[in-house]
């Protein structure tokens, strides 16, 4: 048995965080920025389509998969949510 297992911890409705802190904003301008680059979009048709693929699939990820499988999905999530952007963010980390 592993002595210190890995931990995910999803706070899925925002109670151990700020969610202040702009956190969404970051991550779905990035992911805009992704997709206008990615299928050579202007930002702003980018973002009507990552809008529409989160209300038709409950996550821009999913109409990514669905419409665009040439998509490498580990490249879309490294680079439309920046962790180190995203922790510099959230109260009480150092």
């Amino acid at each position: 048995m592993q002595e210190n297992p890995t931990v995910w911890l999803f706070d899925l409705d925002n109670t151990l965080h700020n969610a202040d802190a702009g956190l969404f904003t970051l991550i779905n301008r990035a992911m805009t920025r992704y997709m206008a680059r990615r299928l050579k979009l202007s930002e702003s048709a980018a973002s009507d389509l990552r809008q529409d693929y989160w209300h038709r699939y409950g996550a821009t990820l999913a109409g990514l998969q669905i419409h665009h499988p040439e998509i490498d999905i580990a490249e879309f999530l490294r680079e439309s949510h920046p962790i180190d952007a995203i922790l510099t963010r959230l109260h009480g980390h150092a």
